[in-house]
């Protein structure tokens, strides 16, 4: 049986031409070590594999720097003699290597997406990669990125199927233009935000399964991560604690709008409307599912 795996590719080759006096930004030290060690611990400490850095700029000192790194079986060091063309060039080595070893180190495991993280993040830890590692294996979606204070950041993590898209980036950007082109600027903060609120919901569900509002809000957040048919079942199970929940119905319209399935959603908006004539999110909903 084979397994999917989520890759990593450090960038670590830029030349830190903002820093002066030949000071290499990676190499300054934090807490007695250099930056880009603090990087390599979070994500050999994740579930990421496997790992390639892609260094440039002043490899042979950033090696002797990392060496006690160069021995993991699950990191490729490579070099990218184009660094100076920027930081697409190190992102299309670090993906052809990817694409030419494949999961070199375990024939059971397969790569379906990447990670494109900066060397210069010292503070990252492996639960913040871990996270967008489980955002993206229960979403689906094929972009997932870090966000702070609603502000899209790095890392980065892309489904394999936009590989091809990211060997055409070109200049000093590693996949913006791609995640932008995609629209996901919006959504993905959420995405985060959401799985993790299914995730406290289910612990609850675990504890008590009889909890109506436990049941309704996992369907809620079911919906906002676009696992509708989940969704329905959650809805589903909601009302057949109790009929007469008017959220849950709205909730079932919701998800059968969504679907298509426009009839099955106005017969379950009237429901709700039945048990609550004053709800004003299925009075938003009957308004729209009737324009479709």
């Amino acid at each position: 049986m084979n397994y999917n795996s989520t890759a990593a590719i450090i960038l670590a080759a830029g030349s830190s031409s903002r820093m002066g006096g030949g000071r290499h930004k990676l190499l300054l030290p934090l807490h007695d070590r250099p930056v880009l060690a603090h990087v390599l611990d979070a994500v050999l400490a994740s579930q990421a594999r496997p790992i390639v850095l892609v260094l440039g700029h002043q490899a042979e000192q950033v090696r002797a720097q990392i060496a006690s790194f160069a021995t993991h079986s699950d990191l490729s060091i490579i070099e990218n003699t184009d660094y100076l063309q920027g930081m697409s060039t190190s992102m299309h080595l670090g993906i052809q290597t990817l694409q030419t070893n494949g999961y070199t180190k375990s024939s059971d495991k397969e790569i379906n997406s990447t990670l494109v993280l900066l060397g210069d993040q010292p503070l990252i830890s492996a639960q913040h990669i871990d996270t967008l590692i489980a955002t993206y294996r229960t979403t689906g979606k094929r972009i997932i990125a870090a966000t702070y204070e609603g502000k899209r950041g790095n890392p980065i993590l892309f489904d394999a199927s936009l590989f091809p898209e990211l060997l055409e980036v070109t200049g000093d950007e590693g996949g913006r233009s791609v995640l932008e082109r995609l629209e996901y600027s919006q959504q993905l903060s959420e995405t985060i935000r959401y799985t993790e609120a299914l995730a406290s919901v289910e612990r609850s569900l675990a504890l008590d399964d009889t909890c109506i509002a436990a049941w309704y809000a996992k369907g809620t957040y079911l919906a906002m991560l676009a696992r509708y048919d989940e969704a329905l079942a959650a809805f589903d199970h909601t009302l057949a604690m109790d009929d007469t929940y008017a959220p849950a119905w709205d909730g079932m319209a919701w998800a059968l709008g969504i679907l298509g399935r426009r009839d099955e959603a106005l017969a379950a908006v009237n429901r709700a409307l039945e048990l609550d004539p004053d709800y004003f999110d299925a009075l938003k909903r009957k308004k729209r599912l009737e324009t479709l």
